[in-house]
């Protein structure tokens, strides 16, 4: 299976430090594969993940939690769990996840200070995946859970509700820009024929001389296509500018501590808008283009003498 696995244990504890007692997630851990699977390593403030083997019953603490106990590096806690048993760990770091919850309700252990607390010694309840394809997770997640008869959960499946508004939010932002695509290819649309009916003249005279329809026709296409790839120039600029000032817009949640709107800026979305510009400008062109190029020049140059 391509990727890494570590295992952990997965416990509730209430915590004291200071007369302060708060009801904590307690996640056992082994430092030599944690890195491996999660973003633990790079997320410490103080200390690291090897420092859990410098002290009996060490402790990692989000900071916010270790903040609202009041307790600092070297701190001697207590420990309980539901099953009664009570132990003493000393803090030896302190992490920074983003995240309020985890940071306010989790600290980590090592693997047999957890199963302690659970009393399950030398037993895992968790094992974590982490697959070098996002996307193919939930295929592996499947096959583990087929394979060894556990319940096996991909992050897909536990993000479902998450990933069900993102999906809406994306069908909302394209029917969005689709309309707004459609209004402009409207825009195009009417700015070709306008120019269409004011040079019929010249498309008499060119016929004259001996244009073939479809040259006449590829004149004004190619017009259009130039209309719609002077918009897309624009609108690169004008959008990266907008996205600029959105990026730097302040959004208080208390769910996490990014406060800025999270932005994408992805190369791959300014050429796909710019394709669709260019295809609705085209097809806004055509139209009035297909009915320049049937125009009689005799019927024209009687008309206007």
């Amino acid at each position: 299976m391509p990727g890494a696995l570590t295992p952990s244990v997965q416990s509730k504890a209430v915590l004291r430090f200071a007369g302060r007692n708060l009801t904590v997630q307690i996640i056992g851990i082994d430092p030599r594969t944690e890195a491996e699977v999660s973003n633990l390593a790079t997320h410490m403030r103080q200390g690291t993940l090897n420092s859990l083997y410098r002290q009996s019953n060490a402790i990692l603490l989000g900071d916010r939690l270790a903040g609202k106990l009041g307790a600092r590096l070297n701190s001697n806690i207590t420990l309980a769990s539901a099953d009664g048993v009570a132990m003493n760990a000393t803090v030896v770091g302190t992490f920074h996840s983003g995240f309020r919850m985890t940071d306010e309700t989790t600290g980590y252990v090592l693997l047999k200070t957890a199963q302690i607390l659970e009393k399950q010694t030398g037993i895992v309840n968790e094992i974590r995946v982490r697959t070098r394809d996002p996307m193919q997770a939930r295929l592996i997640s499947e096959r583990i859970g087929e394979q060894t008869g556990y319940r096996s959960i991909s992050w897909q499946e536990a993000q479902e509700d998450l990933l069900a508004a993102i999906t809406l939010r994306n069908v909302l932002m394209y029917t969005i820009v689709g309309a707004i695509l459609l209004v402009a290819s409207f825009g195009t649309y009417n700015i070709i024929s306008t120019i269409t009916h004011e040079k019929t003249r010249d498309i008499a005279i060119l016929k004259s001389l001996g244009f073939r329809d479809r040259t006449v026709r590829s004149i004004f296409i190619i017009e259009s296509l130039i209309v719609g790839l002077a918009g897309s120039a624009l609108g690169w600029g004008l959008g990266y500018l907008l996205t600029g000032g959105l990026a730097s817009l302040e959004f208080k949640t208390p769910f996490s501590d990014n406060n800025h709107l999270p932005v994408l800026y992805s190369v791959k979305h300014y050429l796909l808008a710019s394709g669709v510009a260019l295809a609705s400008s085209f097809l806004a062109g055509y139209f009035p283009a297909r009915a320049a190029a049937r125009l009689n020049p005799v019927d024209i140059i009687r008309g206007a003498t």
